[in-house]
């Protein structure tokens, strides 16, 4: 994938049958202005094998074989990856390491931190020049400010790091999206950052996906965003 396109995305996937499954149901749905996203959840404690009760993190010795699932596939596999620990970039190169990055299994980075270091932000995409680093506007990220306000520090510090932007109050806990506030932050963000592609997370579904395309699409006048679900779909 050379240049970032808007992607609908299922994140917490966490065995091949999962992860199998969720490639039939995007080759049988076609969904023509998209790539599928497949995301995998790591953390610090998944990272240093300290145990989690999320179920949605799989462990971390078997990341490279859920990836070569994906071998061929036109697919956009991506590490969601959260952290409060400093030296941010010593921690991604023990997940991207020869199998997971130098075979091509992954290309992606969502890091669920909010407002990551810049200094070791600029060290990965340096080390790793073709990762396509997500930024995830989390509840903590919109508590910032106004959606001007967002957009603008966004732009100011972070708008040569990042591809992608999903805006995401929920945090993988099925919360429902807001609209009106979502849209009026993606409007902020489009105008600053016309080359961004911006999505949008918070209790997608199986049942209610295509009606929010739907609803975005006409709010916003055209396709051009991303999706992601997570917790209603992987629970």
């Amino acid at each position: 994938m050379e240049n970032s396109t808007p992607y609908i995305g299922v994140t917490g996937l966490t065995s091949k049958s999962e992860v199998e499954q969720v490639v039939s149901l995007f080759e049988e749905k076609k969904f023509s202005h998209y790539i599928p996203m497949l995301g995998f959840l790591v953390s610090y404690k998944t990272l240093n094998n300290i145990p989690t009760e999320n179920k949605r993190y799989p462990k971390i010795e078997a990341l490279p074989e859920l990836l070569r699932v994906l071998e061929g596939k036109k697919v956009f596999p991506t590490i969601h990856y959260n952290s409060r620990e400093p030296d941010l970039f010593n921690q991604i190169s023990l997940i991207f390491n020869s199998r997971i990055y130098q075979e091509n299994f992954c290309r992606g980075l969502q890091l669920n931190i909010p407002w990551p270091d810049l200094n070791e932000l600029k060290v990965i995409k340096s080390v790793y020049p073709e990762l396509k680093i997500i930024f995830q506007a989390s509840k903590e990220v919109l508590s910032f400010g106004t959606a001007k306000e967002i957009a603008s520090r966004i732009k100011s510090e972070y708008s040569s790091l990042i591809d992608y932007l999903l805006i995401d109050p929920s945090g993988g806990n099925g919360i429902p999206l807001n609209l009106e506030n979502s849209c009026n932050l993606y409007q902020e963000l489009s105008s600053k950052l016309p080359e961004l592609i911006i999505g949008f997370a918070g209790g997608f579904s199986g049942e209610n996906v295509f009606s929010r395309i739907n609803s975005l699409e006409k709010t916003l006048g055209g396709l051009n965003f991303s999706l992601d679900a997570e917790g209603r779909f992987t629970r």
